[in-house]
């Protein structure tokens, strides 16, 4: 089943699902979908909703239907993810599976289409499911994937227009500088947390060393007190004022403690887990402690006569404070400020350059545009790769080029009844077909011949000839114009190969109430049909 959502305003999620057949939009209350605002009409558009495809008609109403940013002035087909405005109201167009299930008849996948078929015999891509307007989209598949289209649609729907909305408030070179001082403040915060990190890495790897140095001076100078078991002959005066020292003494084998005498024959407690470790191997050992200090311990290692070899009597241990090495607060304070400063001034250059690029192309646009109206040119082209900037300057052209040449190139001018009469054939031609005024302005195409040419109504529509990509059909058209408005009562032909497919080209022109060519059709038909018949 065919539907519409709402995609901004206070109706915003909506869902209105469309019945076979017509129907119709609007603010009075005749119409199936009522929209309370002034700029709607009481009958504005409406929406045949056929198996296979949608056609919106524009109910003449005051400010117009738009389907994907272009006014619709004839019936015109839409599918699945088109966008519909009206007034300040945007719409998209979904398909809703209904309870039965039925789906608009489609195409089977690799079936031909002809270039030259009518416009209701080409197949349109499979609608997906309707999309819920109070869940995210996509509540199927794996819940990375349901988790992905939620942060789609917070970010789409919540996040952007938030930031959209921004430069209506603010000034946009403010905005900008916003952003590059948000992004200074992250970078600076964030660039903290590893350098803590790796100082605190570097500060524990520096308390080991330090404290194995230590531990190796004190097993060096009480290696013969403990050999000869004078105790009271210890010395650890001297060690024991080196920053950082926590507490030093002579560990026994069985783990009491041998010196100081103060410390005789006690237990290390807080280092119990340390001194078990210590004591299962007969080499140097440094560990980390539970309450951050460091300790380390170095075997005494005395002549065994009994076994004729070195054996480990002892363990010197020295106990390090690791926090005299690292930062003070006003030190961290300080780094900080440093980092912030530097941080800013690549900010605020960044900031510089990307500011004068996003106006680069602006500027470029308001010269050229001076220069067209002050020469009398009719385009104005910069060269910046950014794709909307060219499809502004396609609008530009146009709208520049209507007020070069007047009336006769405005799609909507003093002869809009006209207008609207000959678009409509254009719609009806089963071939593709071209619809130009007397001043060579395309006026209309249908969508078979942006099938066969593939150049789309929205490049071409209100331009010169001359914006044809395909040069060979640029040529071939502006010749038949020539020979139409010559023998305005002849139909001039040519024939010419388009994508791989030869066609006739048959233009015809309409005179206006001065009995001078307005306007001209241009047919493109198959060239083997036409002979065909012919024979």
């Amino acid at each position: 089943m065919w539907a519409i959502r709402v995609l901004n305003g206070p109706q915003a999620g909506q869902i209105y699902k469309l019945k076979k057949g017509k129907n119709k939009f609007g603010r009075g209350s005749t119409t199936d979908f009522q929209f309370q605002s002034t700029g709607i009409s009481k009958e504005h558009f409406e929406i045949e909703a056929l198996s296979d495809r949608l056609v919106i008609l524009d109910l003449q109403s005051s400010n117009g239907t738009f389907l994907n940013g272009v006014r619709i002035n004839r019936p015109s087909i839409a599918k699945v993810g088109d966008k519909l405005s009206v007034h300040e109201i945007l719409f998209d167009i979904i398909f809703a599976q209904d309870k039965v299930g039925t789906q608009p008849t489609l195409r089977p996948a690799g079936a031909p289409v002809s270039p030259y078929a009518m416009p209701g015999q080409h197949s349109f891509p499979q609608p997906g499911p309707v999309e819920s307007p109070v869940n995210s989209p996509g509540l199927t598949g794996s819940p990375v994937e349901r988790y992905l289209e939620k942060a789609k649609h917070y970010i789409e729907h919540v996040a952007l227009p938030a930031v959209y909305r921004l430069p209506v408030v603010f000034e946009f070179r403010n905005v900008i500088y916003g952003f590059a001082t948000v992004f200074v403040l992250l970078v600076t915060l964030l660039s903290i947390l590893p350098m803590k990190f790796i100082t605190s890495e570097s500060i524990t790897s520096e308390s080991k060393r330090r404290a194995l140095t230590i531990a190796r001076s004190l097993a060096s100078a009480n290696s013969r007190m403990v050999k000869d078991g004078r105790f009271a002959e210890y010395d650890s005066e001297p060690i024991i004022k080196e920053e950082g020292i926590d507490q030093v003494y002579i560990l026994a084998k069985d783990g009491n403690i041998l010196a100081p005498p103060a410390l005789t024959g006690t237990t290390p407690q807080k280092e119990l887990a340390f001194v078990k470790k210590l004591r299962a191997q007969a080499k140097e050992y440094s560990a980390e402690l539970s309450d951050g200090r460091v300790a380390a311990g170095a075997p005494i290692v005395a002549y065994d006569p009994q076994i004729g070899e070195n054996m480990t009597r002892a363990y010197a241990v020295v106990i390090f404070d690791s926090s005299s090495l690292a930062f003070n607060d006003g030190r961290a304070v300080s780094l900080f400020v440093q980092m912030l400063m530097l941080a800013s001034l690549c900010g605020f250059l960044i900031f510089f350059f990307m500011y004068k690029v996003i106006e680069r192309p602006f500027s470029l646009l308001k010269k050229e545009l001076d220069l067209a109206l002050r020469e009398g040119r009719d385009q104005a082209s910069i060269d910046i790769r950014l794709p909307v900037m060219q499809e502004i300057l396609v609008s530009v052209n146009s709208l520049i080029s209507r007020s070069l040449h007047g009336d006769s190139a405005k799609p909507m001018g003093s002869s809009m009844i006209k207008d609207q009469e000959l678009s409509n054939v254009l719609s009806m031609v089963g071939y593709p077909a071209l619809l130009i005024s007397r001043d060579s302005i395309v006026l209309g195409v249908n969508q078979a011949f942006e099938r066969l040419t593939s150049v789309g109504a929205a490049r071409i529509q209100g331009q010169s000839i001359n914006y044809i990509p395909d040069q060979a059909l640029q040529k071939n058209i502006g010749d038949l114009l020539d020979r139409a408005k010559r023998n305005p009562s002849q139909i001039a032909e040519d024939q010419l190969e388009i994508n791989s497919n030869q066609a006739l080209l048959r233009c015809q022109s309409v005179s206006g109430s001065a009995g001078e060519p307005e306007y001209f059709m241009v047919i493109f038909s198959p060239a083997d049909e036409v002979q065909g018949g012919a024979a």
